[in-house]
């Protein structure tokens, strides 16, 4: 093999980089996006589904909560504030998709103005 044979492999050994080149680093860009356009719909449809539960848990509290107060003061009727009703709860709940707690009285059920247990169809046969 003559001498400058040698030297152009040894160039040609040098110049190669051992990096990604511009086209994998485009496709591997390309799997993620796909991917995540996939799972995007599953992840909010499972964080409403999350926040439906945690706002049916918040009425039941409620509820157990006003239920204690109307025992100790012995009434079944007349509406609690929250004060009292946090005498029988660690802290106040709150709706995790911005709702507000309706139905303080005590001979009425707890409701939350965006997770509605009487017409929303995801929460049939709940009761608080």
């Amino acid at each position: 093999m003559p001498a400058y044979c040698g030297n152009l492999v040894t160039f040609m050994k040098r110049s190669l980089s051992k990096g990604f080149t511009l086209i994998e680093i485009m496709i591997i860009v390309g799997i993620i996006g796909i991917l995540t356009l996939i799972a995007w719909p599953n992840f909010k449809t499972a964080r409403e589904h999350t926040h439906r539960k945690i706002c049916m848990t918040n009425m039941k509290r409620i509820e157990w909560a006003k239920s204690q107060f109307g025992m100790t003061v012995g009434s079944k009727t007349g509406e609690a504030t929250w004060p009292e009703l946090l005498d029988h709860l660690r802290f106040q709940p709150i709706c995790p998709s911005g709702g507000t707690y309706e139905g303080l009285k005590l001979n009425e059920p707890v409701n939350c103005n965006i997770h509605n247990w009487q017409t929303d169809p995801e929460m049939d046969g709940f009761v608080p």
